[in-house]
């Protein structure tokens, strides 16, 4: 006999009823009780999932594409590849048309948390016409090759700011400034600093270049120069996936391998937009006009020997 039918035997019909009664009454507190601290779990799961949810929101921003010359100091994350195309337009020197387009494509491969190995090549386009001691010229070219490498010293994320340094050796066949054929090597070191001012919501960059490069074109003998370059950029989160901002850049440019002898100064500024295209692609673009300049062998108040008046950066990229 089971242990409820000798319960059942032994109350009798009337205490059987009391039982009954009194056991309903727990039933409906233990429901009760049960009830209001399933939903005390709920609320608080759900709290816990927000704030989950804007961690991971706020960890997801990017910085290094949110600028347009400038770049932030993330680097991404192991195991998440990037396909990027950059292209760069200059336009307009002293004497005549000149135009000339550099189209980069590149895979950037996070190979730990913080060093970033990112191989690429660059076809160019040039459109000269009416330079003194140049003849006319309309060609496009595969201008050479590439090899980006960004160690990240600082996480901006434990930090006060990010910081990530970047060394970028390569050739190329084209000489920049004419379209001729040329052996062009060289190498570029940054500094790149951000930090969020408003987690999230307003991003600062300052970048710090020293450039230098060897050519050697074909009608003529070994060049050296190189150039020391500041970028400092604002973006803000005007919509959850549009940020828009503003940059502005000081360049020097000189002959000689260390900085050696001056050969011109520009100061250019302008506007900057990123756009987020769905979770995985991303655009940027930003407009440089020279405001002011200097150059050594010419008085005026641009340079337009060793910069251009205009200059336009288009990124497009996406993880996968």
């Amino acid at each position: 006999m089971r242990a409820a039918d000798v319960g059942r035997k032994t109350m009798g019909p009337k205490n059987m009823k009391r039982g009954m009664a009194r056991l309903r009454r727990a039933a409906f507190v233990w429901g009760a009780l049960a009830a209001t601290s399933a939903l005390g779990m709920d609320a608080a799961q759900a709290e816990g999932a927000k704030q989950a949810e804007g961690a991971t929101q706020a960890e997801g921003l990017d910085t290094e594409h949110l600028f347009g010359f400038a770049e932030g100091s993330d680097i991404g994350q192991p195991g998440e590849l990037e396909l990027e195309t950059e292209t760069t337009g200059r336009f307009g020197k002293r004497h005549g048309r000149f135009s000339a387009v550099d189209a980069a494509i590149s895979l950037k491969a996070p190979v730990t948390p913080n060093f970033r190995l990112s191989p690429g090549f660059i076809v160019s386009h040039h459109d000269i016409h009416g330079a003194p001691d140049q003849v006319d010229r309309r060609s496009t070219a595969l201008d050479g090759a590439f090899l980006d490498m960004r160690f990240r010293l600082l996480d901006r994320a434990a930090g006060p700011f990010g910081l990530t340094i970047g060394v970028t050796p390569g050739f190329g066949g084209v000489e920049p400034g004419t379209g001729l054929r040329s052996r062009e090597y060289g190498a570029s070191f940054r500094l790149l600093l951000d930090r969020e001012i408003i987690p999230g919501q307003f991003v600062a960059a300052l970048n710090v270049s020293y450039d230098l490069g060897v050519s050697r074109p074909h009608a003529s003998g070994v060049g050296h120069a190189s150039g020391l370059d500041v970028t400092g950029g604002l973006s803000w989160r005007l919509a959850p996936d549009v940020f828009v901002g503003a940059e502005a850049r000081y360049a020097r440019a000189y002959e000689g391998l260390g900085l050696d002898r001056y050969a011109g100064q520009a100061l250019f500024a302008g506007p900057t937009l990123y756009l987020a295209l769905g979770s995985h692609l991303w655009a940027s673009v930003a407009w440089h006009a020279q405001i002011a300049g200097g150059v050594s062998r010419h008085a005026g108040h641009f340079d337009l020997d060793q910069f251009e008046r205009h200059q336009v950066r288009l990124r497009v990229g996406g993880h996968f």
